[in-house]
């Protein structure tokens, strides 16, 4: 049995875990790190930019630590990979989260 999941979905980048845990830990409780009190289940996925699979993720919200070009094999540019993560940015139904 699948539990009762908030229906909002989120989107990330794993190259940066420690970072990831803290931007998570601020979107689902709005507290430092070191006070988690989570009060939902909610169902994160790690996506996969190759080949632009990403993009068949219906997503609320996307996370994203940093842009590195990757996958040379599939996208012949940095601009054309750069391409793929605006074209996710525009299916999100609610914001992204961006590491500075």
């Amino acid at each position: 049995m699948v539990p009762d999941f908030n229906n909002q979905s989120y989107l990330i980048n794993p190259n940066h875990k420690e970072e990831i845990k803290t931007i998570f830990i601020k979107i689902f409780t709005g507290k430092t790190p070191t006070a988690i009190d989570h009060k939902k289940l909610l169902f994160i996925v790690e996506a996969c930019e190759y080949k632009r699979h990403f993009l068949h993720l219906d997503l609320d919200y996307a996370a994203i630590t940093n842009i590195e070009y990757d996958h040379a094999d599939y996208y012949k540019t940095f601009d054309d990979y750069k391409h793929a993560f605006k074209e996710m940015l525009t299916k999100l139904k609610q914001k992204c989260f961006v590491l500075q």
